[in-house]
């Protein structure tokens, strides 16, 4: 669980920064914590990461696991990421609006020609094939 000051600095970071959410940064909380039965201070480090492609946070999923376990909730938090990053990128809009893409027409008038003078070669085949049956006496279905 992410401490209330580090959710604080991670808001200001990215308020202030906001394009760098889409960066590779590692944002780290160093808190101090007591034991109580022995009065010694330990540091926990709690780090944040944030990825510049999906790729980057696969990665880092599988390292997390590797090293914490399969079942281990940093891995299961780090699929978590891994798949909020994906449905981010499917809703994402494409960088050029589908209005100012130009659809080239030239290739398809290109194929369409090419495509009609072949039909008309096998139309002109078709009908060859229909005179010489007719001429070796076929039925008038032929014709």
């Amino acid at each position: 669980m992410i401490s209330s000051t580090l959710r604080a600095t991670l808001l200001c970071f990215l308020a202030t920064n906001p394009a760098a959410a889409f960066t590779n940064h590692r944002i780290t909380n160093t808190a101090s914590h007591t034991n109580k039965t022995n009065n010694h201070s330990s540091y926990r480090s709690s780090e944040l990461n944030l990825y510049n492609s999906v790729e980057e946070a696969i990665g880092e999923a599988q390292r997390v696991c590797n090293e914490q376990g399969g079942d281990s909730e940093a891995c299961k938090v780090a699929w978590d990421i891994v798949e909020e990053l994906e449905a981010a990128d499917a809703h994402r809009t494409p960088a050029t609006p589908t209005s100012q893409q130009e659809l080239s027409y030239g290739p398809l008038i290109m194929s369409l020609d090419l495509l009609s003078a072949k039909i008309d070669r096998k139309m002109d085949e078709l009908n060859k094939l229909s005179t010489s049956l007719v001429e070796s006496g076929a039925g008038p279905e032929v014709e």
